[in-house]
């Protein structure tokens, strides 16, 4: 789903960047002639299940309401928070800010003496999804010293159960690594 929007003199003299059906007046002449806006920027069948899945999101947040979801995800980030550092100590390290006012709802951490990548993987045994690398910040885990850190992504779909479940796995991952 996308949007393009500009000056229709300048538009006009934008070539398209895809090609499909629905887009194209004449396709047998010495070239090719491309329907008028927005016809040449709509090539092929639209994504048409992408909108009917936007609506739909768009119903929930305006459901659940954007300040309860804001206020869900922050007391999701404060509890993570104290049950890494309850759980782990010393021995995790926790990237970014501990206030839960200014973060959004992703958690990067590493644990001393594992690797990530190792993590992500006995997590993802069971069925524990997080993401393991440098995060699009290579620059700030060679400040730290670190080859890679562990990242969370919470919102409204999480509990508290959720992140018990994700404590259990990382206290598991310790034994076996």
């Amino acid at each position: 789903i996308g949007v393009l929007y500009g000056r229709y003199d300048l538009l006009k003299k934008f070539p398209p960047t895809t090609f499909g059906g629905g887009m194209v007046l004449d396709a047998c002449a010495p070239e090719t002639v491309y329907k008028d806006i927005p016809a040449r920027f709509e090539a092929g069948t639209p994504h048409i299940a992408g909108v009917i899945g936007l609506a739909a999101a768009i119903h929930f947040v305006q459901h659940l309401g954007i300040s309860a979801i804001r206020e869900h995800e922050q007391a999701l980030i404060a509890y993570t928070l104290r049950r890494l550092k309850e759980e782990f100590g010393n021995d995790i390290t926790l990237l970014g800010t501990n206030d839960p006012a200014k973060k959004s709802g992703i958690i990067s951490f590493a644990l001393v003496g594992i690797h990530p990548h190792d993590i992500a993987s006995l997590l993802g045994e069971h069925d524990i999804c997080v993401r393991a690398g440098l995060q699009c910040a290579a620059p700030l885990h060679e400040s730290l010293g670190l080859p890679a850190s562990t990242r969370i992504s919470l919102s409204v779909y999480n509990s508290e159960h959720d992140i018990e479940v994700l404590i259990q796995g990382l206290k598991k991952v310790r034994v076996i690594l």
